[in-house]
Parts: C-alpha cells; sequence; structure tokens
C-alpha cells in the first residue's frame, strides 16, 4: 500500500488535527470529535513503531528494541495524569491540547524531512481487499494470536487499574488530583523500570523466560492486592501491588509483542496491526465489562489482574505448545 513512513505521517497529520480541535472546541461534542481523531492517530503510531522495528531490527535484537518503545509507550500515558494536572493548574485544560499539538507537529515534520521508509518495495501489498484477507487469516496463526493475547490481557490488567484506580483513591482514601498525579509517576516508573529490565536482560536470557517472570509478578501483584488489605485501606496496599504490576506489564509486553511478530517479515505491519486491534479490543471489552458490573473496590482491582494475568499465563503456555509443535 503506502509503506511505513507515509503511514505514520498520515497518522500524526490526523492526530495533529484532533488535537488543534480540542484545543480550541467550545462544546462537548467537538471536544470528542478531536478526540476521536487524536485515538485514530495515535493507532498509526502504535502500529508502525512495532512495525518498522519488525522491519529494520534483527531477530535477537528485537526484544530490546520494542522494550524501548513499550517504556515509551507505557510510561507516557502513566506519568500523563501528572504533567496534565500540572498544565491545567498553571494555563488551564486548553493548554494540555496545545501542548500535544506542538508535539504532534515535531513528530510530523521529523518524520515528513527526516525518517525514511523502511519496508522494501516488493514486500508491499498492492491491495486493501489483499490487506483484509491478510488479517483475517493472520487471526489463524496460533503463535502470533497467543502472544498478542498475553500482551492484551497484560494491558486489560493495566486498564482495570487505570478505570478503577481513581474511584479507590478518591473516594476510599480520600486523596486529591495531585495526589494522583505523584502515584501516576510511581507507576510509570515501574513500567520504565521493567523494560529496563528486559533491555538489560535480553542478551541473557531468552523472550520465553522473561514473559515467564513478567507474568509471575502480575498475578503476584493481584493475589497480594486480594489478600493483604488493612483496615481501613492503607495506600501502600494498593500502591506496592500496582508498582510491582508495572514493572512486570514493562517486562511481559514488549518479549510477548516479539514473539508474536517472529516469522512475520513479510507481513510484519498487518501482524503489528492485529496485535494492536487485539489489544485495545480487549482492554476496551473489559473496561466496559467493569463499568457495566460496577466494580470499585481494591479487592475487585486485584482479582480482576490476578484473572487477566492467569488468562495470559493460559495463552503463553497455548503459544509454547504450538511453537514446540
Amino acid at each position: 500500500m503506502i509503506g511505513r513512513r507515509k503511514a505514520l505521517i498520515l497518522g500524526a497529520g490526523v492526530y495533529l488535527i484532533g488535537a488543534c480541535l480540542c484545543t480550541v472546541a467550545n462544546n462537548i461534542e467537538m471536544l470528542l470529535v478531536g478526540r476521536i481523531l487524536q485515538g485514530i492517530g495515535v493507532c498509526a503510531a502504535g502500529v508502525m513503531s512495532r512495525a518498522i522495528a519488525k522491519d529494520l531490527c534483527k531477530k535477537k535484537d528485537l526484544p530490546r528494541v520494542l522494550s524501548w518503545i513499550s517504556i515509551g509507550m507505557a510510561t507516557a500515558p502513566a506519568a500523563a495524569p501528572a504533567l496534565g494536572a500540572l498544565l491545567y493548574f498553571l494555563c488551564g485544560w486548553r493548554s494540555i491540547f496545545a501542548v500535544l499539538s506542538v508535539v504532534s507537529l515535531l513528530i510530523l515534520a521529523h518524520a515528513y524531512w527526516r525518517m525514511r521508509e523502511s519496508l522494501k518495495i516488493q514486500n508491499q501489498q498492492k491491495s486493501v481487499h489483499r490487506h483484509f484477507v491478510l488479517f483475517l487469516s493472520l487471526m489463524m496463526h496460533r503463535n502470533l494470536m497467543a502472544f498478542a493475547l498475553v500482551a492484551a490481557a497484560i494491558q486489560s490488567a493495566w486498564f482495570c487499574y487505570v478505570v478503577m484506580g481513581p474511584f479507590i483513591f478518591f473516594k476510599t482514601l480520600g486523596l486529591g488530583v495531585n495526589d494522583l498525579a505523584y502515584i501516576s509517576l510511581l507507576t510509570a516508573a515501574g513500567v520504565a523500570c521493567g523494560g529496563w529490565f528486559s533491555i538489560r536482560f535480553t542478551p541473557k536470557s531468552t523472550p520465553l523466560r522473561l514473559i515467564a517472570l513478567g507474568m509471575a509478578l502480575c498475578i503476584i501483584s493481584g493475589l497480594a492486592m486480594m489478600t493483604f488489605q488493612t483496615q481501613p485501606i492503607h495506600l501502600l496496599s494498593i500502591l506496592g501491588p500496582m508498582i510491582l504490576f508495572s514493572f512486570g506489564l514493562g517486562v511481559t509486553i514488549p518479549n510477548a509483542t516479539s514473539l508474536a511478530l517472529e516469522n512475520q517479515e513479510r507481513q510484519a505491519g498487518t501482524a503489528s496491526a492485529l496485535i494492536g486491534f487485539t489489544m485495545m479490543g480487549m482492554s476496551t471489552a473489559v473496561t466496559a465489562l467493569i463499568n457495566a458490573l460496577g466494580l470499585q473496590s481494591t479487592t475487585e482491582l486485584g482479582a480482576a489482574i490476578a484473572l487477566l494475568s492467569a488468562f495470559a499465563i493460559s495463552a503463553a503456555l497455548l503459544g509454547m505448545h504450538g511453537r514446540a509443535a
């Protein structure tokens, strides 16, 4: 089709339009349209970052590079509440989208003037129909889907915290917006440390072993949150397990993504899109279910994390069985 570079430029352009629209929005409808455009644009960046890494990196280097990407993709939304709160109190809510507009403009300019196409011409598909058929066929690929579900389940557990955490911090613990911003920085640091650990030990270990470690930390954090609750609830009984979970997420997702993209050289872009679709689709479904059920307690959050981590372990075992077959 159009290659990685043009897709990234198009996505950054759509995101820029959405951010500008949000900056000048004077009603909720206009704000929602802008946010939808931002969501569409940012998806292109997520998909292309994985595909470009697959295009340019050797097999042994891919987990390390994806760990760097994962650090950025995970810590940015985790640190966003702290930065957003600072901008809100200093300049108002419009300043948040104004800063995002500037950042997206810089990314767009860099992609346009400095970035080179990473996809070989002979690997570019010429038909939208062929891409759609390939997308559906990749859903039947056991290794890809198994490890995509690993990443999706762990990300969904993180989204459970994003949805349920504010209720717990505000209503149960009586914390304020500023407190939540500092907490977000701590969980972001956990993700970054997990990503750094993955980068540091990738040459000495294997993606499967690192995934096993990451998933073990995730399920332990969920069980700990369920089990070790004080009355009244103390902040550390939530924050401690969540920092541990964040570390496990930083280890698990890049290595699961690396294994999902294994042997997908000729269709790395479509495979990356399927991984992103699986991760965001599952996260959306899980958060919708949480809202429908009205889950808000610390015990329920721990149970959700533990269950989704157990699902990730099951998916990883399925992927390992497929690799051994």
